[in-house]
């Protein structure tokens, strides 16, 4: 065996060392041990210090200690390290837009990423929802629409379209792209959710209902379906029903952060409460305003110009 041949072994050898070391490090990161994943994600990087996958779990990590410029850091060399990777453009966007609201280097690194991978659905797919946030809505329709195109089974573009046509108070096309994503994935409990809301301002109450309770089915702890469940079944008259859920609801809620807590006043009809904790929310760097003007949990808010006057004020 000549030189070059043990050279290449030796480097082999590293990089599987390195992806057992991100395998093991993933499995702390699933199960929120995020310094442990640190710990062997940098492990690997010293084992291999070219593997791109390494760096992308630093990355990772660095996202959910929040550690925003380290973890731009970790994706921008796993990215130079392996360019054609196409997990660090994810990671780096979504840093970008939903941590700091830097949404138009959102839209660049999207960029970066779909031009090595220009049949990849997700980076559409994430485009639509920055140009959402930033209120450019017949590019959010076009980007969801090709995700659509490019990734056919897929039910996470049909969703995006539906949340477009929500805030542009198109509630038929919104259903339509329910129903869609629903034949494509239809054991999503948020596809349920969402098209509750839809049908409840389509006056379809009956449908509204149906859906809210299948979501609830299938994501018994979903306490933003059981806060709009329990809303609806008050004014449906069910009350003792719409008590008890919403009792289970606040006490599952209540384990969440201030923006979860938000959410489920808000699809509780809560306004006052909603407000409040969305405003605590916001100061703490839990969601972007852009996000929370478009988000689907707070359809029932829209009306309520205190809504508009918090969002605009951050």
């Amino acid at each position: 065996m000549d030189r070059n041949d043990t050279a290449n072994e030796q480097v082999s050898a590293a990089r599987d060392d390195a992806a057992s070391l991100v395998e093991q490090g993933m499995a702390h990161f699933e199960g929120g041990h995020y310094l442990e994943a640190l710990a062997l994600f940098q492990q690997a990087v010293t084992v291999a210090p070219g593997y791109a996958p390494a760096y992308n779990g630093i990355g990772r990590v660095y996202y959910h200690i929040g550690s925003p410029e380290a973890s731009i850091t970790a994706y921008e060399q796993a990215i130079a390290c392996d360019p054609q990777e196409e997990a660090p453009y994810v990671g780096l966007a979504i840093l970008l837009f939903a941590r700091l609201g830097h949404y138009e280097d959102a839209l660049a690194a999207l960029a970066r990423g779909q031009a090595r991978h220009p049949a990849a659905g997700v980076f559409p797919d994430l485009c639509s929802t920055v140009y959402l946030r930033m209120e450019r809505y017949e590019e959010a329709l076009s980007s969801a629409k090709l995700a659509a195109e490019l990734e056919p089974t897929q039910s996470s573009p049909h969703v995006r379209l539906a949340q477009v046509y929500l805030h542009l108070r198109d509630y038929d096309s919104a259903s339509a792209s329910c129903s869609q994503a629903e034949s494509l994935d239809p054991s999503d409990a948020g596809t349920y959710r969402l098209r509750g809301y839809i049908e409840q301002r389509r006056g379809r109450m009956d449908a509204a209902l149906a859906d809210l309770r299948q979501s609830v089915s299938l994501a018994p702890s979903d306490y933003e379906a059981i806060g709009a469940l329990a809303r609806l079944l008050a004014r449906l008259g069910q009350t003792g029903e719409a008590t008890e859920l919403l009792r289970r609801g606040r006490e599952l809620a209540s384990q969440d952060n201030e923006y979860g807590q938000a959410c489920f006043e808000g699809v509780c009809g809560h306004s006052t409460a909603a407000l409040v904790l969305l405003a605590d929310a916001l100061d703490r760097g839990q969601a972007q305003a852009g996000w929370a003007r478009h988000d689907p949990e707070f359809e029932f808010l829209r009306d309520d110009p205190g809504f508009e006057a918090l969002l605009s004020s951050r």
